[in-house]
């Protein structure tokens, strides 16, 4: 009988320790002709200057799946003073929020028990020309 409880424990030690491993990051691209300047909230924000890109967020949790906007809008403002708002669920322009349709997508690292997906959301001129 110890050795069926032995056996069994084991078993469960192994499985809990090959659970594969997830994380996902989250770039904003700045491909704007002036500094950008990205906001999550009133007190969450990150400068990225022309040309750059900045890690907005990180997921390090154990099944991903995190989402790095958990406001209702995010807003851009460009050295003009220029907006771009983006809200949760507002469809007629391209959208921050669109993790599907307008992120670009790259597994940066597959091991076998960890799997890193970096997401590129790219601010261009065009996001300030159709918010207006």
């Amino acid at each position: 009988m110890n050795y069926l409880k032995l056996i069994i424990g084991i078993n469960i030690l192994c499985l809990s320790c090959s659970s594969p491993s997830i994380t996902e990051e989250y770039v904003i691209n700045n491909q704007t002709e002036s500094q950008i300047i990205i906001y999550f909230d009133e007190t969450s924000y990150h400068n990225i200057k022309q040309g750059e890109s900045r890690t907005v967020f990180i997921d390090t949790g154990a099944n991903g799946g995190g989402h790095p906007f958990l406001t209702d809008s995010v807003w851009v403002e460009n050295e003009s003073t220029r907006i771009v708002f983006y809200e949760k669920n507002y469809s007629e322009q391209r959208n921050i929020y669109d993790i599907n349709n307008n992120w670009d997508s790259e597994v940066v690292s597959d091991k076998k028990y960890k799997t890193h997906y970096k997401y590129t959301y790219t601010i261009t001129e065009e996001d300030f020309v159709s918010s207006n």
